[in-house]
């Protein structure tokens, strides 16, 4: 039964994580240069009277174009960096 617990507790901390994005190599500076790049070229067309309107399938496709590989973590490991969401 203790098993049984822990295994659930295990499942709900891992669906709790956040989503990061990582590339082999890149430092911080240059994951947020990429994802503001990747932001403005995935809202152009969606501008609206209330705002940018952000496709987060095109952002996504941008940022995995550039090498990144996004999962999902409770904590960002060093070298993963949180990305709009």
């Amino acid at each position: 039964m203790r098993l049984v617990s822990i295994g659930v507790a295990f499942s709900g901390i891992a669906g709790c994580g956040k989503y990061y994005w990582s590339k082999p190599g890149a430092t911080a500076e240059e994951f947020y240069l990429d994802s503001q790049q990747c932001a403005r070229e995935s809202s152009a067309a969606s501008v609206t009277g209330v705002g940018i309107g952000l496709d987060e399938a095109a952002y996504r496709s941008c940022l995995r174009a550039r090498g990144y590989a996004r999962q999902q973590h409770v904590a960002p490991p060093v070298g993963w960096y949180r990305g709009i969401e």
